[in-house]
């Protein structure tokens, strides 16, 4: 995350428009934070139940773990399309005013 001193001379409310804009990228970031782990349960998923013979497991899961990885690459570009890489989330500087629309499906 950025990280930012302001000067004595900082002009007023400069420090909670940073700080609103902090905190909105800080929840950007998180739901990036819960695709991942969303997508790395899936290959611990999927990889404890192969059943592939010892000589063709790595294959087996290396295939598998990759095409899930692509899956989890595509979703965080969606995420990023979405939300124009958070900016609908209020997450520029000077801080845009959050455009409140869904953007996810519930499940």
């Amino acid at each position: 995350m950025p990280k930012w001193v302001p000067p004595a001379d900082t002009a007023p409310g400069v420090l909670t428009m940073w700080n609103e804009s902090m905190r909105a990228l800080a929840v950007h970031e998180a739901r990036h934070s819960d695709i991942r782990v969303r997508f790395a349960t899936a290959i611990q998923g999927r990889i404890t139940a192969l059943r592939a013979r010892c000589d063709r497991f790595t294959a087996e899961a290396d295939s598998a773990s990759n095409a899930i990885v692509a899956e989890m690459r595509a979703a965080q570009a969606k995420y990023d399309a979405d939300t124009q890489n958070g900016l609908t989330q209020g997450t520029g500087f000077p801080q845009r005013r959050a455009i409140v629309k869904p953007i996810f499906s519930a499940g």
